[in-house]
């Protein structure tokens, strides 16, 4: 999976499962941090993190 802001300068772009196989969700529009970008809190409090991570922490 992979989820990032699209406004982080360190975070992959879109498209990273055209690179990678094993890509099977690419969720970069989910994350909106304004200038907060990149920071671990903003990706723990999505909604979309949640749900895909989730089941792999017993949630």
């Amino acid at each position: 999976m992979n989820i990032a802001d699209p406004g982080d300068p360190v975070a992959i772009p879109s498209g990273l499962g055209r690179a990678f196989r094993g890509i099977g969700l690419d969720l970069t529009d989910t994350v909106h941090a304004g200038y907060g970008f990149h920071h671990a809190k903003n990706y723990l409090s999505c909604a979309a993190t949640a749900a895909v991570t989730g089941p792999y922490a017993g949630l």
